[in-house]
């Protein structure tokens, strides 16, 4: 995961490509303090400079590499156990406030971020053009109306578009926004300690199609292979079943993200 996604550049890119090439081949070393004390510090180093442009599942990246070096300072016996805890509450506590952010943002639940980023955003183009009913064309002209109105602001701009937008490209982005509050407000709720059995049992589940989903719409390699790490970092080792099936979403996430730059190269 962190090879494929650490969003580091140039020499320290290199650092962090050994760093987990170590890990690999060396089993042993994998729970060391020193080895995730020397991931955390290239995480840090490589992404605090620049910690107002970088995505904001880089932090929680960052997150994790700590979280694992302070689960390796800890005796043998518990690290495990430590490892699975954090991995839990990062992913509650990372959808919780995702679900609190889109609540409060008024362009998101007015329905216009959705919309213009069906229109704007090159990885949803696909299903914008086959739930809309949208043209390659169709999306050209949206893009030259957007040029001209450089010099409205952007409530104003988003007024505009909204009255010249084909009805179901609207209401694909009414559903977008409002299913994904509801998905990500449940996944937050299960794997938050809220002692809810109904919603322990399908904890797992509920990660698993997120990554689905991000697999498949909005093609986020980075976050998709970090919630499938800590998704099987938290499962329980006897629900084997589980841990494949975060493996395999993985695995699909990882290859189609290789495919697309296969393809472009």
């Amino acid at each position: 995961m962190l090879i494929a996604s650490s969003g580091l550049d140039d020499m320290v890119e290199y650092v962090m490509i050994g760093l987990c090439v170590v890990g690999f081949v060396m089993p042993a070393v994998y729970r060391q303090p020193w080895l995730w004390f020397g991931i955390s510090g290239t995480m840090l180093y490589g992404h605090v400079p620049h910690w107002y442009e970088i995505d904001n599942h880089k932090y929680l990246m960052i997150y994790w590499c700590l979280a694992m070096f302070c689960s390796t300072l800890l005796p043998e016996k518990l690290k495990a156990k430590s490892i699975s805890f954090n991995a839990r509450w990062l992913i509650g506590l990372c959808f919780l406030f995702a679900t609190l952010w889109k609540l409060t943002v008024p362009n998101y639940v007015d329905n216009s971020f959705f919309t213009l980023t069906l229109l704007e955003d090159p990885r949803f183009y696909p299903a914008t053009m086959y739930v809309g009913g949208l043209t390659e064309d169709d999306i050209q002209g949206i893009h030259e109306k957007l040029g001209d109105l450089e010099d409205l602001s952007g409530t104003e701009k988003s007024v505009v578009l909204m009255e010249s937008i084909p009805p179901r490209v609207r209401n694909f982005a009414l559903f977008l926004t409002w299913f994904t509050i509801a998905f990500e407000g449940l996944i937050a709720a299960c794997f938050l300690p809220l002692g809810i059995k109904s919603l322990d049992k399908i904890r797992h589940f509920a990660l698993i199609m997120f990554g689905v989903g991000v697999y498949a719409l909005a093609t986020v390699q980075g976050f998709g292979l970090l919630l499938m790490t800590m998704g099987t970092a938290q499962c329980p080792m006897e629900k084997q079943k589980t841990r494949v099936g975060f493996i395999v979403v993985f695995s699909i996430i990882y290859l189609y993200g290789l495919g697309k730059m296969l393809f472009q190269i």
